[in-house]
């Protein structure tokens, strides 16, 4: 009974606290200190372990207690804030918790001798050394991008997580976590021959289109994206194909190059992008 009340009296306190933090600080990211807490909750339990074993034979009941109230303490304290952290976190998240939406797509840029060519984002190994090196995307190893949003060397983005922020799930956003940029008009992708940087200007008739085909089997359709750095790929939904994304560089207009995309074996369909697969 002593040790359900300690249990139910330390529940309690933690969970009148964690309604007063949020109350008095509800824009605050606690999943940032969850880490600093599991530490501290480690080093703390290493202490009183290690205090109890030295001590063992010399143990009063008081110094029992005391123990047993810092263990108590330590477990359920950490656990109750890991999990609190990360609801509070689901309940104000643009998200509203962990979702996993994805779509398949293709870079298509022309070039000097007017042919189309597929780009293919860069390994993360090659972030490893050369002239673009990240330790952290070296160490992700199988994916390019960040841990939320990133691609297996797939041509499909992955977008998956709980997102705080509408802005941190746009195209935009998945762009960026790669060093890559992304706007109307501009674009900036990495791949492994070096980075392609493409920008709308007066000395050249090429433009960046944007294209995205949506929706369920054959109710599917293709539209136009005039601010892709914004667009979210479309929701997972049972018996919904995923959206293909065409990002495409050359001089033609964006109504030719949806009437191309319309048809199967088009100019632009036929580069490689075939998967319309549902789910993951």
């Amino acid at each position: 009974m002593k040790l359900l009340r300690r249990v139910f009296t330390i529940v309690g306190i933690f969970f009148l606290a964690t309604v007063g933090a949020i109350h008095f600080m509800p824009g605050m990211n606690f999943v940032e200190y969850v880490v600093p807490v599991l530490q501290i909750s480690a080093v703390a339990l290493i202490v009183l372990s290690a205090e109890a074993i030295r001590n063992e034979d010399n143990l009063t009941m008081h110094d029992k207690n005391i123990l047993m109230n810092g263990f108590l303490l330590v477990v359920l304290g950490s656990s109750l804030f890991t999990a609190g952290a990360f609801v509070h976190l689901s309940q104000v998240s643009w998200s509203g918790g962990e979702i996993h939406y994805h779509a398949d797509y293709e870079v298509l840029v022309e070039d000097n001798s007017g042919e189309l060519q597929r780009l293919n984002l860069v390994d993360p190994s090659k972030f490893c050394s050369g002239d673009v090196q990240s330790d952290y995307m070296c160490k992700l190893n199988d994916r390019t991008g960040s841990t939320i949003y990133h691609e297996h060397n797939d041509n499909r983005i992955h977008l998956e997580g709980v997102f705080k922020n509408k802005e941190d799930a746009t195209l935009g956003a998945y762009f960026e976590t790669f060093n890559g940029k992304l706007t109307s008009s501009t674009m900036k992708y990495p791949t492994n021959d070096g980075l392609v940087e493409v920008s709308e200007s007066e000395d050249s008739n090429k433009t960046l289109k944007v294209l995205v085909e949506s929706g369920v089997a054959d109710e599917r359709s293709w539209k136009v994206i005039d601010n892709p750095s914004e667009y979210i790929v479309s929701p997972y939904k049972r018996g919904a194909n995923l959206d293909n994304i065409f990002f495409i560089w050359d001089g033609n207009s964006a109504n030719y190059v949806k009437e191309q995309l319309r048809v199967n074996n088009g100019t632009y369909r036929g580069q490689g992008l075939v998967k319309t697969g549902e789910g993951f």
